[in-house]
């Protein structure tokens, strides 16, 4: 996970007074330490003066940023600076931390939220074992991880199997966890032949049924989704009411539909885009929806992060359609009436079955929010735990979300 240092200095009588020869061969000494931490994946953006035009200058007249790619080099770096006697020959000054999104510092801000301990590190990195199913002639990609129950994970809108990398492993210990790519996602085909709804809720489902099937998981199954994933899990648990053990979920889609319930407000303009006319050039030709991840994640994904999630839409056009037609499936304002009467019937299901169910709910969260959370908290048989994050919890907090679920696992589902 992305982590910002930065440090700002000024001379000290100490290094004024050491003289020439001595600041010489103290650099020098510096310059296998800075090698070592460069190798080990210390970024240094850059180093410079602090400009005495500066608008509120800072009273230092050195700056160095650097990028570290986890918390591990984040504290080395630190103690290494600490341990060379830089300190002794510099007044100084650090700053740093895990890189976030503009929209979650300024809403931390707006919510006096006092300053946090960086998180736990998020691996960019996927385990488990990658295989292809065959359904009705397209390839669909699993990512297996562990043994015994099926545990499978689904997303939604723009996600992959990749969103549930760093839960995987807390799954694993209590069963088989299947991470899917949905049809057109991450690794799985894209429909032969494309157009505006084509990648409907009933085709994935229909699919992803299928899939389930093939795979053997028909019984003792425990569904976990997010965002239309979650939606996926309620449609197949009503379906297999003597199949599923338990369902956890988070930031589904589910009623109110009202343009004013969209939360937060920032996504409607977006929405609206997805919605129109617009929507084509939106997605099929920019990719903007795919690139707007950002605004659903309070860390600053990296940009390997954010290449597995472009991986699948690279090329314009009709392969960039998938999530298109998962943002045009939520019934806003009236909109496909068929799919608001499917979700309001699986959410009638949910509501009233004594199935296990476990509400990971995001703060500040975007979808539950409002009435729709206040629906969710009438469902039977469910616990609710907070984890962070906006719209995708599983890329700010998936150790939050592994230790709650594996703790709903043993403790609630039972083996």
């Amino acid at each position: 996970m992305q982590h910002i240092f930065i440090e700002l200095w000024k001379y000290k009588d100490a290094w004024r007074d050491a003289g020439v020869d001595a600041r010489q061969e103290y650099a020098e000494r510096l310059a296998p330490m800075v090698a070592s931490m460069t190798a080990a994946g210390v970024e240094v953006i850059a180093w410079g003066p602090n400009d005495p035009s500066v608008d509120l200058r800072a009273d230092f007249d050195f700056f160095g940023v650097y990028r570290l790619p986890n918390r591990e080099l984040f504290e080395r770096l630190q103690a290494g600076i600490a341990a060379s006697g830089w300190y002794d020959y510099f007044e100084h000054v650090n700053a740093g931390g895990t890189a976030m999104s503009p929209p979650a510092v300024l809403g931390d801000n707006i919510a006096l939220a006092p300053p946090r301990p960086s998180p736990e590190d998020i691996s960019p990195v996927m385990t488990g074992e990658r295989r292809t199913t065959t359904v009705d002639g397209l390839g669909m990609s699993t990512v297996t991880l562990g043994e015994g129950r099926p545990i499978v994970f689904l997303h939604g809108d723009v996600g992959q199997a990749y969103l549930w990398r760093n839960v995987l492993p807390y799954a694993a210990q209590a069963g088989r966890a299947i991470a899917v790519d949905l049809l057109g996602s991450g690794e799985s085909d894209k429909l032969p032949h494309s157009f505006d709804g084509a990648y409907s809720f009933r085709t994935q489902y229909d699919y992803l049924s299928r899939l389930l099937d093939a795979l053997g998981v028909t019984r003792d199954v425990v569904l976990v989704g997010h965002d239309w994933g979650a939606n996926l899990a309620f449609e197949w648990a009503k379906d297999h009411p003597g199949a599923v053990a338990g369902v956890a979920h988070t930031e589904a889609v589910t009623p109110p539909f009202e343009w004013d319930d969209w939360t937060p407000p920032m996504i409607r303009p977006m929405f609206r885009t997805m919605h129109s006319d617009e929507g084509e050039a939106f997605q099929l030709g920019d990719n903007q929806f795919v690139e707007n991840i950002r605004m659903g994640v309070l860390r600053s994904l990296s940009e390997t992060e954010l290449d597995v999630y472009r991986a699948p839409y690279r090329r314009p056009g009709e392969d960039r359609r998938p999530p298109l037609d998962w943002a045009r499936e939520v019934p806003l304002g009236g909109r496909r009436p068929e799919t608001a009467a499917l979700v309001q019937a699986h959410s009638r299901w949910m509501a009233d079955s004594d199935v296990p169910k476990l509400l990971l709910r995001a703060e500040p969260g975007a979808l539950t929010a409002g009435r729709r959370l206040d629906l969710l908290r009438t469902w039977r048989n469910q616990q609710e735990v907070a984890v962070r994050g906006v719209h995708w919890p599983s890329e700010d907090d998936p150790h939050g979300i592994g230790r709650a679920l594996l703790t709903w696992l043993e403790e609630t589902v039972g083996r």
